[in-house]
Order: C-alpha cells, then structure tokens, then sequence
C-alpha cells in the first residue's frame, strides 16, 4: 500500500503541525505491524529523511527506540 502511495505521488516530505514527518507518524502508529521496517526503507527510499527533529526534537530513531523496535533502530542508525 505504501509503495503504491508513493508510486502515485504521495508527498512524503509532509509534516503534521508537531514537526513529525511521515517516518515519525508510521513509526509511531505501526509499531506493531509486522512490515514496519519494509515500509519505513520505502518511506527512506523515496526521500524521507530519517535525521529530520519534530518539535520536540526527536527523530524517527528516538521514536523507534522508544518504541522498543531494535531491528528499526539498528536500520536507522
């Protein structure tokens, strides 16, 4: 589904009013998701950054840490 978003031209450069971008919102709400890191390297792929601060001045990295998520962090980092 992603990829197909993306393919269609899903902007993934948007930010929410918080400062997350869209790595920082799936990361967030798709701990869980068994393609969590398949959809993140799609999301990397296609331009989002995965250095960029929200406002509270974490990055996806710091999300996936918290989250638990190692195999995400050891791609992120």
């Amino acid at each position: 589904m992603i990829q197909m978003l993306v393919d269609k031209g899903a902007d993934v450069h948007v930010r929410m009013s918080n400062g997350d971008s869209v790595l920082h919102v799936a990361i967030h709400h798709y701990t869980r998701s068994r393609n969590l890191l398949e959809i993140v390297k799609i999301l990397v792929d296609s331009g989002c950054d995965p250095a960029v601060c929200n406002s509270d001045g974490r990055t996806p990295l710091h999300i996936a840490a918290i989250k638990g998520n190692v195999s995400l962090v050891k791609y992120l980092l």
